[in-house]
């Protein structure tokens, strides 16, 4: 049997689109041309349809980079030991 689920959006029934990338793919690459298709799609529907972003995965990649790299510069100013793969 197939998967069904129903999604509701402030207590009306909706429809979900899930966008899921492979491993090789950039999350930011993948959002940033999802986003873009979303806005040549709305063009093509009626009036009524309304389109909400329910989620967006860009901002954590962005802060958890962030965090990242801001960790590491302060590792650094700190003097902590660094460590190298080769």
């Amino acid at each position: 049997m197939p998967q069904q689920n129903i999604v509701r959006q402030d207590g009306a029934r909706s429809t979900l689109l899930s966008v899921i990338k492979n491993g090789s793919a950039s999350t930011l690459q993948v959002a940033s041309g999802v986003k873009a298709a979303m806005t040549d799609v709305m063009k093509t529907v009626v009036d009524n349809v309304r389109v909400k972003q329910f989620a967006y995965q860009p901002i954590f990649v962005k802060a958890a980079v962030s965090g990242v790299v801001r960790e590491s510069d302060n590792q650094y100013r700190i003097g902590a030991p660094k460590l190298v793969w080769n």
